[in-house]
């Protein structure tokens, strides 16, 4: 959605925004820990190590101090608590990661952004954490911005389905951003429903489509399809139907159905995909379409009839 073109503008508008800073998995190094204040517990020796975010040119956006503790009481050495700080001095705030939830991390004071973490894996030498895309808020008027910002604070991103193929989260964690994403949004609508009383209020519930695009696995010809995933998948994709219902009750709630209709629409459906199909190779082999080169460019040369 647009806040400035006039054709789509509406009197109260919220729209989330990515930044170009991508999301990432940070490899982090542990060594000695020193020149920490306000130390937590630990049944292992505290380390620490750095996590740099950086954009897409390799500048550094933010830098964190990482520090790693160890309070599961094993006779182990293995950390699977990190705490993110920008100071050193625990005392005075920080972020607090466990292994495979979330944890939202402020980047921009000026923009009012910020990143969400996971930590993914842990040993005695390294801790592997996964970092979102950057998100803001926009929104109009300026004070419906300044509102959203202190009292839900920044958007949790769109699940990372790029992460989930190259295995830096799992289907649970991609399906926890989804939620997370969801939810932020449904607080956001109610407090513009609740606070305007709108004559006319349009919202997207994303989550069913993102969802599905990584968990409909319901043909046996689809890649990587087993009963058991699939009944995994399927268990994933149930949930996110059931909190979109959720979050649908929450509006109604809100909303006297004797005065207003409530649509409920869909973009569009979804089918199971398993075979490609090279239209332009089955074409060529029937000599419909021909390819060649001119002025060393790659042309399509339509045969005589």
């Amino acid at each position: 959605a647009s806040l400035d073109e006039a054709a789509f503008r509406a009197d109260y508008m919220v729209v989330t925004a990515e930044s170009d800073i991508l999301s990432a998995q940070h490899t982090i190094a542990f060594q000695e820990a020193t020149g920490w204040e306000a130390l937590p517990p630990s049944f292992s020796p505290l380390q620490e190590g750095t996590l740099r975010v950086t954009g897409r040119q390799g500048g550094t956006v933010a830098v964190f101090n990482v520090l790693a503790a160890d309070h599961v009481d094993d006779e182990e050495t293995g950390y699977d608590t990190l705490f993110l700080d920008t100071d050193k001095d625990l005392a005075n705030g920080y972020t607090e990661l466990h292994p495979g939830k979330w944890a939202a991390t402020a980047i921009s004071p000026r923009l009012h952004s910020g990143a969400y973490f996971c930590l993914t894996a842990s040993d005695d030498i390294t801790a592997v954490v996964y970092q979102s895309r950057i998100c803001y808020s926009r929104a109009r008027p300026s004070e419906l911005v300044r509102t959203v910002n202190a009292k839900f604070g920044f958007p949790p991103p769109v699940p990372d389905l790029k992460a989930l193929s190259s295995g830096w989260i799992s289907p649970r964690q991609y399906r926890d951003m989804a939620e997370l994403r969801a939810q932020w949004m449904m607080e956001v609508v109610l407090h513009v429903y609740q606070t305007y009383q709108p004559d006319l209020l349009l919202t997207s519930q994303g989550i069913i489509a993102q969802c599905a695009q990584p968990f409909l696995l319901v043909d046996e010809r689809q890649e990587g399809y087993t009963p058991e995933l699939a009944g995994v998948y399927a268990s994933h994709l149930q949930r996110a139907h059931s909190l979109a219902d959720v979050n649908l009750g929450r509006l109604l709630s809100c909303v006297n159905l004797e005065n207003t209709i409530l649509f409920v629409l869909s973009g569009h459906g979804m089918m199971p995909a398993h075979t490609s199909v090279r239209l332009n190779t089955i074409l060529g082999d029937a000599w419909l379409q021909r390819w060649g080169r001119r002025n060393d460019q790659l042309v399509n040369d339509e045969p005589n009839s």
